[in-house]
């Protein structure tokens, strides 16, 4: 698996490769044909005022179609996300 994911999000690496399987896992069900979904960019869209993100968006490809996921981090510091997908 990759270390990191494309764009620019701010997420520390073991919890990016948490949400990257989160968002994999959310997008092969939106698509159970689909057996190669992949994370094509993100984005950052708000930052805690400590630096830490607050929300980022994930795209992810999907046999074709893209599927965007708004990622939401705590305020507390520590371990959770929360995701869900953007229409």
């Amino acid at each position: 698996a990759c270390a990191t994911v494309p764009g620019e999000s701010a997420a520390p690496r073991g919890v990016q490769r948490e949400v990257r399987e989160r968002v994999l896992t959310l997008a092969r069900a939106a698509d159970t044909q689909c057996r190669q979904p992949k994370v094509s960019t993100t984005e950052l869209l708000d930052v805690h005022p400590d630096g830490r993100p607050m929300a980022e968006l994930w795209t992810v490809e999907v046999c074709g179609r893209r599927i965007n996921y708004v990622v939401s981090f705590p305020a507390k510091k520590g371990p959770g996300f929360s995701v869900r997908e953007e229409r």
